[in-house]
C-alpha cells in the first residue's frame, strides 16, 4: 500500500485545525449573542416596558458610574470593537488567517467582559425608565439633564445592543459561507447570504451607536443633534440601498 505524500497529509491537517479555529470563532459569536441577548438584526425606536422612574437627579455613586461608563467602558468597546473588525477584514484574515482568527476569538471575549459591566452600569444607572424630557425636569438636573439618561437608556440598551448583534451575526454566517466551518446555520435563522458587504455595512452603524451613547453622557445638544441627523441619514441611505 503507497504511504500517503508528508506535504498532503500535512495540508489535510492544517485545513482541519483551521476549521475548529473558525468553528470556536463562529461559536465565540454565538455565545456572546446568546449570553447578551442582542438581536441578529438591527431594531428601530427602543420602547422600553419597564417602569418609569420617579428618581429626580443621580446619586454621587451613581454618578461616579456614569463617568466611569463614559471615560472607561465606552471608550473600551469603541477600540474592542474596531479591532474585531479590522481582524476580520478580508484584506487582512486571508494574509494570515490562523493568527487573525485567534485575534478575533480573543477579542470577542474582551467584549463579552465590556459588555458584562455596561449592563452592570446602565441597569444600576437606569434600573427603571428613565421619565421622557421635559423642560422642568431638564432644569431640576442641570448638570446631568433628564434628556442625557432618557438617551442613553435608548442608544444603549436599544440601537447599540442592535447594531452590535446584527454585526455578530453576519459575522458567524460570513465566516460559515466560506467554506471552512463545519457548523450550521442556527435553528430558526437560517442560512441567508451574508457576505463581507453585509459585514461590513453594520460596521458604522456599531461605532455610531457606541460615540452616540458616549454623547448622551457629555457631548454637548448640538453634538447630539448632529450626531443623531448622520445616524438617521445613514440608516436611510441603507434602507434605500437595499430596496
Amino acid at each position: 500500500m503507497a504511504e500517503l505524500d508528508p506535504t498532503i497529509t500535512g495540508l489535510e491537517s492544517a485545513v482541519e485545525e483551521l476549521r475548529r479555529e473558525r468553528d470556536l470563532v463562529v461559536e465565540g459569536f454565538r455565545s456572546l449573542a446568546r449570553k447578551h441577548n442582542l438581536p441578529h438584526e438591527p431594531i428601530g425606536r427602543h420602547e422600553a416596558t419597564d417602569p418609569i422612574s420617579t428618581q429626580e437627579s443621580p446619586s454621587p455613586s451613581e454618578k461616579q458610574l456614569l463617568i466611569r461608563l463614559h471615560s472607561t467602558l465606552l471608550p473600551s468597546l469603541l477600540s474592542q470593537f474596531t479591532s474585531l473588525h479590522q481582524a476580520f477584514s478580508p484584506m487582512i484574515i486571508w494574509r494570515d488567517t490562523p493568527t487573525q482568527l485567534r485575534i478575533t476569538g480573543e477579542t470577542l471575549i474582551q467584549i463579552d467582559h465590556t459588555l458584562d459591566e455596561i449592563t452592570s452600569v446602565v441597569d444600576s444607572i437606569c434600573p427603571t425608565r428613565p421619565p421622557t424630557p421635559n423642560q422642568t425636569d431638564d432644569h431640576d438636573l442641570y448638570e446631568l439633564k433628564n434628556y442625557r439618561l432618557h438617551g442613553l437608556d435608548h442608544w444603549i440598551k436599544g440601537q447599540l445592543w442592535g447594531n452590535l448583534g446584527h454585526f455578530i451575526f453576519h459575522s458567524g454566517v460570513h465566516l460559515m459561507e466560506t467554506g471552512l466551518s463545519t457548523l450550521e446555520p442556527e435553528p430558526g435563522r437560517g442560512a441567508r447570504p451574508s457576505g463581507w458587504g453585509r459585514v461590513w455595512g453594520c460596521i458604522i452603524p456599531c461605532q455610531d451607536s457606541i460615540e452616540m451613547s458616549m454623547n448622551w453622557l457629555k457631548g454637548s445638544e448640538w453634538d447630539s443633534i448632529l450626531i443623531n441627523w448622520r445616524s438617521s441619514r445613514d440608516a436611510i441611505n441603507h434602507l434605500w440601498n437595499v430596496m
